[in-house]
């Protein structure tokens, strides 16, 4: 009887050992993902303040970003095309089907069989 209740005694300790092990471990995370490394305030030395975010809001409120405003970054029009494929649609599948809902998955596109890729 005395050797079960010092295996039990043994196991016991050994959960409270890795509990607290466990326990200082995500402390210690938690507390060095909580601030800035200096190595990263070293390379972006500026910080957004709360002025800083509303004067940017001001000046965009007032000067609002458009088209227009950004039409000459735009390069020209090249006589390309391009066919882009989706990936696995794992995003929009886990997504639950409920009533009313709008689907997220784009009509199917009708491609004439002359410019359809043909394999084999």
């Amino acid at each position: 009887m005395t050797f079960h209740l010092a295996a039990d005694t043994r196991i016991a300790w050994f959960v409270i050992v890795v509990t607290t092990v466990l326990f200082a471990y995500l402390v210690r995370l938690n507390q060095l993902l909580t601030k800035t490394p200096d190595e990263v305030r070293k390379m972006s030395p500026t910080r957004w303040s709360e002025k800083l975010l509303r004067e940017t809001y001001e000046r965009i409120e007032t000067n609002p970003i458009t088209t227009k405003s950004y039409l000459h970054n735009i390069p020209k029009k090249l006589e390309r095309r391009y066919i882009v494929t989706g990936g696995s649609g794992e995003c929009s599948s886990s997504i639950p089907a409920l009533p009313n809902y709008p689907t997220l998955a784009p009509p199917p596109l009708d491609i004439p069989p002359h410019l359809a890729i043909r394999r084999g």
